[in-house]
């Protein structure tokens, strides 16, 4: 008896042992071939959604095993894993399309804290950018314009011999490298020195702007540079590429150099509000010759800013062009950058804003000294014709107490809430009773900090077609928001998140008004008007990116995004939504929330990012060697 349960126990083990050691050896041979993945996924996860991060480890091993037998995936019966499986393919190639990526990691470089790098490694990363960028391109494309490219170089007061020299030398070097007729001139009076000095068939000498216009032809560009500038030799291929003949008005990324450190100066696009306030491409661009002959005369003694400034104001019918390659190395430094910031701050345009036009909405809970602090402050603005205040749910003694009391049915008006919340529904319920012409969404958590700030937002609503946003500070005075970005975590990310005030950046962002693809929520200021033409916030986004959901119809529909820090605000951020976040189902209901948001927009692009950063990173510091650049 016992020898034949031995047999049987025998043959039984073998029966099952035999399919497990064969499972077990095919396995092991490809978990060896994943290493690679696993470690590729786990920098991916770190980079995407935070949420993602506590499954992790569930999600590589799923991966790996479901990489074996695809029949199994499909008749697992675990939702959680396969949703999980989907969420990293489906972000990943969001995040490889919204970058230009195509899969592959791409170089990037990181600037210091002073917004700089060495001038070296800049050189490096710079060349393998340009070369990147014509890789597959016929450099011929183009070339059968039948104009002229012109550079002129804007001596201003003077311009002494020995930089005559250099820019000859930096003519002859461009002509040499280019395929397309080049002129190059310059304007302004020689000091020390005669103009037959520099005889060349192709480089002239003009005192007159009226001169020049003569020269120049109706099918010529002309690019506007100073003495002292390199221009890369490539430059005229660029224009080439981008069809820049058959454009109006043409600027490209910069960069200077200073104590052997590069800084380079990324511009988001051509932009006529940061224009307005601020010369934030510093005077280079290119210009059209028959733009140039209508503008002429239009303007009576004015520099080559007062020309750039007269055609962006043309938006109707002029063809805009930003070429993002760093091409020109300006003649600038700090010190001229830092005296063109205190200009931009003293700025401003006076215009006539109607008295009681504006209705303030905030959205409150529990937080009864922070919103009693907030309606002392505003409550004095002239600008504003009612305070509307939507209550969610509020339990504490003291802000029932707080409600009860400015509760007057007039200038205060207290609404009730009753649902989960719903930032949305809240703020579309007060929206509904508004009676101004123009609605200012307003967290309670936000202190204003700086004089005129709401004066400063009305002006840049302008005309009506505009929606406008202030700088937010978190309490230690670094900023929150400073206009935000599309494709951060699939969403959207705050721009220059926790630099600090005043900031060593290069660009102007954080000092002029200029144009975004989107603004948070926070602090928003809409004409009435615009919010009932796009059925105001999506219920469907009740505590996650329904500004971000907003601010895409908005521009879809035509209406242009305005940041102006010179309006600041303080924001504790969060602070009544935060709590509830440590909840299982807060943290499921916002992953619903962001398959929906995916879902309706995927991948929207940024017309306002300059496509060389890096938008996992929130503090504009990150570059990317991107390919994303199309001709």
């Amino acid at each position: 008896m016992l020898v034949f349960f031995w047999k049987l126990i025998r043959k039984v083990w073998w029966f099952f042992a035999k399919p497990i050691v064969w499972l077990v050896q095919r396995v092991c041979v490809k978990l060896a071939l994943c290493t690679r993945l696993e470690s590729g996924l786990k920098r991916l996860i770190q980079r995407l959604n935070p949420h993602l991060r506590k499954h992790t480890r569930i999600y590589l091993l799923a991966k790996k095993i479901f990489a074996l037998n695809p029949k199994l995936y499909a008749r697992m019966k675990s939702t959680a894993i396969r949703y999980g499986l989907t969420r990293i393919r489906g972000e990943a190639d969001m995040y490889y399309a919204a970058n230009g990526l195509s899969g592959k990691p791409k170089k990037v470089i990181i600037l210091k804290d002073d917004y700089g790098l060495d001038q070296r490694a800049w050189s490096n990363f710079r060349e393998k950018l340009l070369s990147n960028c014509l890789k597959g391109y016929d450099t011929m494309r183009g070339s059968d314009n039948k104009g002229t490219m012109w550079i002129c170089f804007v001596a201003g007061t003077g311009i002494n011999s020995n930089d005559c020299a250099d820019l000859l030398k930096t003519a002859q070097k461009i002509k040499d490298k280019s395929q397309m007729p080049m002129r190059f001139v310059v304007m302004g009076k020689i000091q020390g020195g005669k103009t037959n000095e520099f005889k060349s068939p192709h480089f002239c000498f003009v005192e007159d702007i009226n001169i020049f216009s003569k020269m120049l032809g109706d099918n010529d560009i002309v690019f506007f540079a100073n003495p002292g500038d390199s221009i890369d030799e490539r430059l005229p291929l660029f224009i080439n590429l981008n069809d820049g003949f058959n454009k109006d008005f043409i600027i490209f990324d910069m960069y200077f150099i200073e104590n052997s450190r590069a800084y380079p100066i990324l511009l988001h696009g051509v932009d006529p509000v940061h224009a307005r306030y601020c010369d934030y491409f510093h005077s280079r661009f290119c210009l059209r010759g028959r733009v140039f002959h209508r503008m002429m005369p239009q303007l009576k003694n004015f520099t080559i800013r007062d020309l750039a400034l007269a055609c962006l104001k043309r938006e109707a019918d002029m063809t805009r062009l930003h070429i993002p390659l760093p091409l020109i190395r300006i003649n600038v430094d700090h010190s001229l950058i830092t005296k063109m910031r205190d200009s931009v701050k003293s700025r401003r345009f006076t215009n006539e804003f109607k008295k009681n036009n504006i209705s303030v909405v905030i959205c409150t809970k529990d937080n009864a000294d922070l919103l009693q602090r907030l309606i002392s402050q505003i409550q004095r603005e002239p600008a504003i014709k009612e305070i509307i205040i939507v209550s969610n749910n509020s339990k504490t003694a003291e802000m029932k107490m707080l409600l009860k009391q400015i509760n007057d049915g007039s200038f205060i008006r207290v609404m009730h809430y009753e649902k989960p919340f719903n930032f949305s529904e809240q703020n579309n319920l007060a929206a509904g009773c508004a009676t101004g012409e123009n609605i200012f969404f307003l967290n309670d958590d936000t202190c204003p900090v700086s004089e005129g700030w709401l004066e400063f937002l009305i002006e840049s609503i302008g005309d009506g077609n505009q929606i406008a946003g202030p700088l937010l500070l978190y309490p230690n005075r670094t900023v929150q928001h400073g206009g935000m970005f599309l494709g951060f975590n699939n969403v959207a990310g705050h721009i220059m998140r926790h630099s600090t005030i005043p900031d060593k950046s290069v660009n102007f962002g954080l000092y002029a008004p200029r144009k975004v693809s989107c603004l948070t929520g926070a602090a928003l200021l809409v004409p009435r008007k615009i919010f009932e033409d796009l059925n105001g916030f999506d219920p469907l986004l009740p505590t996650l990116a329904q500004d971000v959901d907003f601010c895409l119809r908005a521009v879809g529909s035509g209406v242009d995004l305005i940041f102006d820090p010179r309006a600041i605000l303080l924001h504790f951020e969060s602070i009544s939504l935060k709590p509830t976040l440590k909840e299982e189902h807060a943290h499921r209901a916002r992953e619903r929330e962001l398959d929906y948001f995916i879902k309706k927009w995927g991948a929207p692009k940024d017309n306002w990012l300059n496509p060389n950063i890096d938008v996992s990173d929130e503090s504009m510091r990150s570059i990317i060697c991107s390919s994303a650049i199309h001709y």
